[in-house]
């Protein structure tokens, strides 16, 4: 009842910044626009099943002007200050102000989010990255809360028309305080569905962007032994899209691992070769073809490449024409760029053995191409 009464007294407000409008257009009722968009925002950040979603869209959108367009968007920051002004330094799960920052952030454009983004960014920062406990101190509403806004974080770095260079200044400490530490191990099905979205999130950083490739390079050392651990997540979801964003990030750094990071690494994306689930071995052949571009050819000389090789030729021979294919196109690099001597041989050794030797003389051709004249 309380909430649409308040719904009600919104709608005489309006009709009277409208009836004033009309009467003096000179007038200034950004003192009053703004209450009414502040009520509104709270009003949206109610439970769904109240049903008044519909109608307070329509009367924050009544309040737009001709000239300036969105009023959320033109009071956005003053809307959000208003908002977070019982900050103290976080919300508890649950707060009204939560539920109303979510509803601004949901409904505002993804330009205006961007342009207020140090302010949204530091919100963001303080709930997803504060409040380190022990494992005993975190109960179900420590999960929920981190849940909700590693979600709504996810909203707002999946916006297509969110613009690089507002993500880029605010990114980096998001991704090493935030989702790094997020994406952790701990047991139970909230911290699950917390790992899930934390990699969604950085998913959709990589893939959009947001990650700048200098950000990328100075969150590597952390970031690729945190993925790769993801990748054995309980979740076949979870494992996909953190293998996809593995896959990406190796791509976006070509050339840089040394010989150490390229044994921590290879055992685990072979691994994945024999996944339960069809679609994680997809991505990982993905991850496994840039991985081979992510190190020069001399730091995968011996065991590495040879296990490597000998694993993707008995895949070679997978009853999946579209997973053979895949992993196809990873030998072909091997032995186009790696070490054509080691392909050679394996693709000789599987002739005998495989059911359909096809790819297997495509891949000799090629190896044996590729092999300097005067080491042949």
């Amino acid at each position: 009842e309380t909430t649409f009464a308040l719904l009600d007294l919104l709608h005489i407000v309006v009709e009277c910044i409208h009836w004033a409008r009309n009467v003096d257009q000179s007038s200034s009722l950004d003192t009053s626009i703004r209450n009414s968009l502040f009520c509104c925002i709270h009003l949206l950040g109610c439970n769904a099943d109240f049903g008044v979603g519909i109608a307070v869209k329509e009367l924050m959108t009544s309040l737009d002007n001709e000239n300036q367009g969105s009023a959320l968007d033109t009071h956005f920051k003053h809307v959000l200050k208003m908002i977070s002004s019982d900050l103290n330094p976080c919300w508890e799960f649950g707060d009204p102000g939560m539920h109303a920052f979510d509803a601004l952030l949901r409904n505002a454009s993804a330009n205006c989010i961007g342009d207020n983004f140090g302010q949204v960014g530091l919100i963001l920062d303080a709930h997803l990255c504060g409040e380190l406990r022990s494992s005993e101190d975190k109960g179900q509403r420590y999960f929920q809360k981190k849940l909700f806004f590693m979600a709504l974080l996810e909203s707002v770095v999946s916006k297509h028309s969110i613009s690089e260079e507002h993500l880029n200044h605010f990114v980096e400490n998001l991704v090493r305080n935030a989702i790094i530490p997020n994406l952790a191990w701990q047991s139970g099905a909230l911290a699950s569905s917390l790992r899930k979205v934390a990699v969604a999130v950085l998913f959709s950083l990589v893939c959009g962007g947001g990650l700048s490739d200098v950000a990328l390079f100075k969150c590597a050392p952390v970031l690729l032994p945190t993925l790769k651990s993801t990748t054995s997540d309980d979740d076949s979801s979870t494992r996909e899209l953190a293998t996809a964003t593995l896959a990406k990030v190796l791509e976006k750094i070509p050339g840089v691992l040394g010989e150490e990071a390229v044994h921590q690494i290879y055992p685990d994306l072979i691994k994945l070769l024999d996944d339960s689930n069809e679609r994680v071995r997809l991505a990982s052949c993905d991850a496994l073809k840039h991985f081979l571009s992510s190190a020069p050819p001399k730091n995968f000389q011996g065991t590495a490449i040879e296990y490597m090789v000998e694993n993707l030729f008995l895949h070679l021979d997978d009853p999946s024409p579209f997973f053979r294919e895949k992993v196809y196109n990873v030998l072909c690099y091997a032995a186009l760029v790696v070490d054509p001597n080691t392909v050679a041989n394996n693709a000789k050794n599987s002739l005998s053995s495989h059911r359909d030797k096809e790819l297997c003389l495509k891949l000799l051709h090629a190896a044996t191409n590729a092999i300097p004249k005067n080491t042949q």
